[in-house]
């Protein structure tokens, strides 16, 4: 198989320190922490209830949006106003709080506001502690920014700041949208998902040969209640800027083209790459990295493409890598590796060289019309153009 849309390139060095990790542990590993005593009672924040069948009513009538998954509550927390504040002998504060949503499947945040100050932390875990996202730290972003984090599983989740004495008042942390997890993504972000039975984990077999490719690939957190997929591009300079590429309609309303207002959107997306169960069966990923924010550079409805430029670039140490591309027009093969319904990473091949063809059909030109020989493709895939 000549592997014309997906050769490998190495990666060169970069320090950024911008990523996120998400663990999966054992609740041993929370409870060990020092600060688990401290954060273990904090106050909780219950949100309203959501009505689940008028949400599923929505998604049926939108034919062409990007996958939801979630529901935004908006919200007015922050370090002021909620949390239960502790402090360790050493004089360090803690801020903790407890955010229940009943009945989500995961939950995630929309900082509207965010500012760690230099030497404390911020950590997410989920009530089964079984999943730790952080540290946050002032590594990751300078001046106040809006991010949103990664899914946690679960219906409650706990927040854990941890600030040095010497800056005790310095950060800001402002919650304005708690996202209620209404749909399944996977088994309670714990391992395979709900995409259909036909699909193949990336390391199965038919993988083995793309396992560099699938380290470009990631699952993209749209406007913090939808999901898409993307890979990042290497560019013709070969410098490595984090370009990233995704599908048209993730960011557009459906009237094809991109307002102001959409473009911000795009520019809050974030972005977990390394999403895979670690075996060809469907089984429990240990972890994943996560990055926030992007710069938009371009996009086409006809073709269906947006590209965008992360805001940071992944280091060597990340495993993260960057795809090449070509303008060859006469692919013999195709593959696409992609997180169908939001799961964990995917794989599809077809042996055959695909068809220049119209969008939905047999004939004309302007894109590849690919039949599976092994995978499928469902939504939050990219619909590949030919150039």
């Amino acid at each position: 198989m000549k592997k014309i849309l997906l050769p490998f390139l190495i990666i060169c060095t970069f320090e950024s320190y911008s990523q996120v990790i998400t663990k999966v542990v054992k609740p041993t590993e929370i409870e060990s922490r020092t600060t688990f005593s401290y954060s273990s009672k904090a106050t909780r924040i219950t949100m309203p209830p959501v009505d689940l069948v008028k949400l599923l009513e929505e998604d049926i009538d939108c034919k062409d949006c990007p996958l939801r998954f979630g529901y935004g509550i908006k919200t007015d927390i922050d370090l002021d106003n909620s949390g239960t504040c502790s402090y360790l002998p050493n004089g360090d504060k803690i801020w903790s709080l407890k955010i229940s949503s009943p009945g989500a499947y995961s939950i995630n945040l929309r900082f509207d506001m965010f500012y760690i100050t230099d030497g404390a932390e911020l950590y997410i875990y989920n009530k089964d502690k079984t999943m730790i996202q952080g540290p946050y730290t002032s590594d990751l972003y300078s001046g106040i920014q809006s991010i949103g984090s990664d899914l946690m599983a679960g219906d409650e989740i706990i927040l854990e700041y941890i600030e040095p004495s010497s800056a005790e008042g310095k950060s800001i942390l402002h919650i304005s949208k708690v996202v209620h997890g209404y749909k399944k993504l996977t088994k309670s972000l714990l391992g395979y998902g709900e995409s259909g039975w036909c699909n193949i984990n990336i390391n199965c077999p038919e993988g083995d040969d793309w396992q560099d490719q699938s380290d470009a690939v990631a699952v993209v957190i749209v406007d913090d209640e939808f999901h898409c997929s993307g890979s990042l591009l290497n560019n013709s300079c070969q410098n490595y800027t984090p370009y990233f590429l995704s599908a048209f309609h993730c960011a557009d309303d459906g009237d094809g083209s991109l307002s102001s207002g959409e473009i911000d959107d795009v520019e809050d997306w974030v972005f977990r790459f390394q999403f895979k169960s670690p075996t060809c069966s469907n089984s429990t990923p240990s972890g994943w990295i996560t990055y926030n924010k992007c710069t938009y550079r371009a996009g086409y409805d006809p073709s269906d493409f947006i590209l965008v430029e992360l805001d940071n670039t992944p280091t060597q140490s990340t495993g993260i890598k960057n795809l090449g591309w070509s303008r060859y027009t006469n692919p013999d093969s195709a593959v696409c590796i992609h997180h169908p319904l939001g799961d964990v990473m995917k794989i599809s091949y077809d042996s055959d060289a695909p068809t220049n063809t119209n969008y939905i059909s047999s004939t004309g030109s302007g894109h590849w019309r690919v039949v599976w020989d092994g995978g499928t493709t469902e939504g939050g895939f990219i619909r590949f153009s030919a150039i």
